[in-house]
């Protein structure tokens, strides 16, 4: 077992999925490789999060940092039925001044 992954299994739940969300983007990843991001332990860290990765020494971890990831991406549902709601309601408003402009004109 390498150092990486011995030094991985003291690691907390909140650090892996620090590495998780650092690194998951391809982006991230190629501009450490390019260099465009100046950091002296760029490879390094992103060399223990591989090493974790790659031995699943914490695939529960991982597993939960997708779920905390994935709700907080989603849209609260009671704002898209505040959308929609006002959406209609504006719509129903328009039509009906529209209706009462034209009656006046006859």
């Amino acid at each position: 077992m390498t150092s990486f992954s011995k030094q991985s299994r003291n690691i907390t739940s909140e650090s892996l999925c620090d590495f998780s969300r650092t690194w998951k983007s391809y982006e991230v990843l190629s501009s450490c490789i390019n260099g465009s991001i100046f950091s002296a332990d760029c490879w390094d860290r992103y060399a223990l999060f591989d090493d974790v990765m790659r031995t699943v020494t914490h695939p529960q971890f991982f597993a939960n940092c997708d779920k905390a990831d994935s709700l907080e991406d989603k849209t609260p549902q009671s704002t898209v039925y505040v959308i929609i709601g006002l959406s209609c309601f504006l719509s129903v408003s328009g039509i009906a001044l529209a209706n009462y402009l034209a009656s006046l004109e006859d």
